[in-house]
């Protein structure tokens, strides 16, 4: 039984959703305007969005497939007035876990400068600069991401900053501009016990691509390694 449906289409879960919008995302050319089918369906899951009216604002003219984050494809639309923005369509599938998706933005954001301290590093010589999971070479581009080895990965510090501070996502006040998309600065205060409470606990290691989001989730996922 369906239970969401968008542009005349049927999706039974939220999986389903995010499946053709990834298809989408990944079968189409670059800034090339999104037609027909493409575009009601991408159009109806902007509706779904948690601040669907402040993107649409005065009227969708034109919809895309852009660059984003690490040269990853995303979502991008022109109003009727002739200002554009981005949308992420994890939001649109999932909207009620927005709020925790910007926290976790927020707060690596926050840390990026010792992310890419560490990227240059691990590829200053022909040693370091090959995976040790998948011995791939991570000088390829964009082959060479940072991971939070366990047991401090990133969400487990995000976890115990949390849980110590006794915070909620309704705690941390963010800050941004425009119509939201990219709200994700954490106040003076929060960011400096962020940055010294991450410090204290993140070992980063440099890793492909494909450990990144394959292998390590996994061995995650089956406990092969431990996670606080």
């Amino acid at each position: 039984m369906a239970r969401y449906e968008i542009a005349g289409e049927n999706f039974s879960n939220q999986d389903e959703l995010a499946v053709r919008a990834k298809a989408i995302l990944h079968r189409l050319p670059r800034n090339v305007p999104l037609q027909g089918q493409d575009f009601l369906f991408v159009h109806g899951l902007l509706e779904r969005h948690p601040r669907a009216e402040k993107k649409i604002g005065v009227g969708v003219k034109r919809l895309w497939v852009g660059t984003v984050l690490f040269g990853a494809p995303g979502f991008y639309l022109m109003r009727m007035d002739g200002s554009t923005t981005e949308f992420s369509y994890k939001k649109c599938v999932s909207p009620n876990t927005a709020p925790y998706r910007d926290l976790i933005r927020a707060f690596r954001d926050s840390v990026d400068d010792k992310v890419e301290e560490a990227r240059r590093n691990a590829l200053v010589n022909d040693a370091s600069a090959i995976c040790p999971f998948t011995h791939e070479d991570m000088r390829l581009p964009g082959n060479c991401h940072i991971d939070h080895a366990p047991p401090w990965t990133f969400r487990a510090i995000v976890s115990h900053f949390m849980r110590q501070g006794k915070l909620t996502v309704d705690d941390i006040h963010l800050h941004g501009h425009g119509d939201g998309e990219m709200i994700r600065h954490l106040s003076l205060e929060m960011n400096r016990e962020w940055r010294f409470f991450h410090s204290e606990r993140a070992v980063l290691r440099a890793v492909s691509r494909r450990a990144n989001c394959e292998i390590i989730p996994q061995m995650i996922r089956d406990n092969a390694v431990e996670e606080y």
